[in-house]
């Protein structure tokens, strides 16, 4: 019976020994040596193969595309320099309100002083109205002394006390009054140079919201018009910043409000009126509401664009370090990753199809040495130039490598149809250089399956030959 594997006929090869010594034949020799260089090739193949696969597949899904989605979520947010003005806005409306406060609690304490003093001059008419009624109703005269002793009187008035008590009781009232007024009139004295500094400042944090928050309000603005996440509705959005900006002016107005009325020259007289027949008109308005929902907003926007980072953060963490077959653990990083992942596709398809080549050449050594009787069923080749329907070797060829193929053509897809806009590496556009390793890798790729086409002719080439 005809073995496969081995030629065992003499007269092809001179240099056979005796079978008797022990020694192996020569021929025997190169048959074996170059049916292991086949089988170490065809491992290479296989063991590479696999290896590209799963690092197509790992890496794209569980790096590219989710990367590509983070990049796109990002870039569908809104920009980091308007949440930064929303952070703006809400510091501006928090620096009003302090000093709203601050001028609050500056003109509180004289205005308290005020109504304090006019208590106690109001206790003082009711004890000369006593004082005049009881003179009058007993029809006797008091001493100085004994109206000294009850109430505080004024030198000036005493000689009216006994010509007429009405007067007398008039003049003490008149010359407490204006004393009391004039003590009021100094305490808000210095106010002017304490509040105008401040309802300056007010006018300015004004002007800045409005710097910032017009745009922000405007329908033009498609950033925000497209770019607010699902949970702000657009109305509250603007409902909130209009709010704010409205509450804003009101703080600004009573502001300068208060600061007219502690710089304006009034009469003794005319600032005791005021004060007194209308002491909740000198309240500031403001309350921290506004704010508060302000900051729901801005914390809801914070909030999904926070997520965004966690998830980027959380899968560059993934990338840090990668346990390379051969190489072990290699630090890479989630960006680098992203960027050569399209020629490494190419790359490892290159190294693919050289090994599939590689193969081609090892097993034609090996029919060289067998001849005919070479069993191809049993030293297959993924693309056998041997196959002599094209179609099927071709067909072959193409099964090998359309996985990376398909790959390298959908990154392309993506790329192009929906490129990353907003991302840079060392100041180029990150999508720009993705598509350049993305022709990198599809050039790797033809550039492998020209090398295996070569061997293939050169392999029927010598066929023809024999």
């Amino acid at each position: 019976m005809t073995n496969h594997h081995v030629n065992e006929n003499p007269a092809k090869n001179g240099n056979e020994k005796h079978p008797k010594k022990g020694i192996e034949k020569p021929a025997n020799e190169d048959i074996q040596y170059s049916k292991q260089l086949y089988k170490d090739a065809s491992q290479r193949v296989t063991k590479a193969y696999i290896i590209m696969i799963s690092f197509v597949l790992v890496f794209l899904f569980g790096a590219f595309l989710p990367y590509f989605s983070i990049q796109h979520q990002r870039e569908g947010s809104l920009s980091d320099s308007i949440l930064n003005d929303l952070a703006k806005l809400g510091r501006l409306t928090l620096q009003q309100e302090n000093i709203s406060k601050s001028i609050q609690n500056r003109f509180d304490a004289p205005t308290q002083a005020a109504m304090n003093d006019y208590q106690r001059l109001d206790d003082y008419f009711r004890k000369l109205e006593l004082i005049r009624s009881e003179a009058i109703a007993s029809s006797s005269n008091l001493s100085v002394s004994q109206l000294e002793t009850l109430v505080p009187t004024f030198f000036v008035c005493n000689q009216q006390f006994q010509i007429n008590i009405t007067n007398w009781v008039t003049c003490n009232a008149k010359f407490a009054a204006d004393s009391m007024n004039k003590k009021i009139i100094i305490r808000y004295q210095p106010l002017t140079l304490q509040i105008e500094p401040l309802a300056k400042k007010a006018k300015e944090n004004l002007d800045a919201f409005n710097l910032i928050a017009m745009p922000l309000l405007s329908e033009n603005n498609k950033e925000v018009i497209t770019k607010l996440p699902s949970s702000v509705d657009p109305e509250s959005w603007r409902s909130s910043i209009s709010n704010s900006l409205g509450v804003m002016k009101t703080m600004e107005a009573n502001s300068n409000s208060i600061l007219k009325f502690v710089s304006y020259n009034k009469s003794a007289q005319s600032l005791a009126w005021e004060v007194l027949n209308n002491p909740s008109g000198f309240r500031l308005a403001y309350t921290d509401q506004h704010r508060k929902d302000f900051n729901n907003v801005v914390n809801l926007l914070n909030q999904s664009k926070n997520e965004i980072k966690n998830a980027m953060k959380t899968l560059s963490e993934k990338f840090e370090e990668v346990e390379v077959p051969v190489l072990g653990t290699v630090p890479l990083g989630l960006a680098n990753v992203v960027i050569i992942y399209p020629a490494a596709v190419g790359f490892g398809c290159l190294i693919c199809l050289y090994y599939l080549g590689e193969t081609i050449s090892r097993r034609k050594m090996f029919e060289n040495k067998l001849g005919s009787n070479l069993d191809r069923d049993l030293y297959p080749l993924w693309v056998d130039p041997d196959e002599g329907n094209r179609i099927i070797r071709y067909g072959r060829l193409i099964l090998f490598i359309i996985l990376p193929i398909l790959i390298l053509f959908t990154i392309m897809y993506l790329l192009t149809s929906n490129p990353i806009k907003d991302g840079s590496i060392f100041g180029t556009n990150e999508n720009s250089i993705l598509i350049v390793s993305v022709i990198t890798g599809i050039l790797l790729t033809i550039l492998g399956v020209a090398m295996l086409i070569i061997k293939e002719r050169d392999y029927n080439r010598e066929q023809d030959n024999e």
